[in-house]
C-alpha cells in the first residue's frame, strides 16, 4: 500500500461508485437499499435502574445495611472515646471491627475458587 503526504497516511484504493438509474436514487451492486428506521432518542435517567423491582429491593437493602454498619462503627468509636481518651484503645476498637473481615475474606475466596472449579469441571480430561 502506498503512502503520501507529510503524515504518511496510507492511500486507500477508491471504492466503486454506486450504480445509478435515471430518475431514482443511487443503487448498490446488490440493488436498492432501503433507509434504516431511526428510533427517536431516548432520555436516560440516572434512576432508571431503580425501576427494576429486584434491583431496587437489593439497592435499598444494601443502603440500609451499610448505614447500620457505619452507625455501629461510629458508635463503637464514640463509646470508647467516652470511656477512655487513649487513642490506642480507640484505634484497637476500630481495628477489631475490621479484623474479622480480613481473617474471613482470604480463606473464603480460596474456598470459593476451589469449589467453583470442582463444580465447573467435574470430569477432568487426561
Amino acid at each position: 500500500m502506498a503512502t503520501s503526504g507529510a503524515w504518511q497516511q496510507p492511500v486507500v484504493p477508491p471504492v466503486a461508485a454506486p450504480v445509478t438509474v435515471e430518475g431514482s436514487e443511487p443503487m448498490s451492486e446488490l440493488g436498492s437499499i432501503p433507509p434504516l428506521p431511526v428510533a427517536p432518542p431516548r432520555r436516560r435517567s440516572v434512576l432508571g435502574p431503580l425501576q427494576e423491582p429486584l434491583f431496587r429491593t437489593l439497592w435499598i437493602a444494601a443502603v440500609v445495611s451499610y448505614t447500620g454498619t457505619w452507625m455501629q462503627n461510629v458508635g463503637a468509636g464514640w463509646l470508647m472515646t467516652s470511656l477512655t481518651m487513649s487513642p490506642l484503645m480507640v484505634g484497637l476498637v476500630q481495628a477489631a471491627g475490621s479484623i474479622a473481615v480480613f481473617l474471613v475474606v482470604l480463606p473464603a475466596g480460596a474456598i470459593a475458587k476451589c469449589s467453583a472449579e470442582a463444580l465447573l469441571h467435574p470430569v477432568h480430561q487426561r
